[in-house]
């Protein structure tokens, strides 16, 4: 259990630069737990071979998540929300260029 603290979470949230129920996730939850958020599945699982397909087009360049999230749309019917893809497209990209 933690020390109590007179901290406010508002604080504590700003200072980590996170929202503020990110902290009350944390402080809630047992010391080394894992983050049970982490082990749902993504919207883009399924999907690498069209997101690398995309992808290969820009070569060297890295283009916005927006434009990545349009083509996979548009082209492949890609029900996914913008937000599921940002952090995915940047991983994939690092894997895909070796990087």
């Amino acid at each position: 259990m933690y020390p109590v603290c007179t901290v406010p979470v508002r604080r504590v949230a700003a200072q980590l630069g996170v929202d503020e129920s990110t902290v009350r996730y944390r402080l809630a939850r047992p010391p080394g737990t894992a983050d049970g958020r982490r082990e749902r599945p993504s919207a883009l699982d399924g999907w690498a071979t069209q997101l690398e397909g995309v992808l290969a087009r820009f070569g060297d360049d890295v283009p916005a998540a927006t434009v990545v999230h349009e083509r996979l749309v548009a082209e492949y019917g890609f029900r996914g929300s913008y937000q599921a893809g940002p952090p995915v497209v940047q991983a994939q990209h690092d894997w895909f260029t070796g990087a």
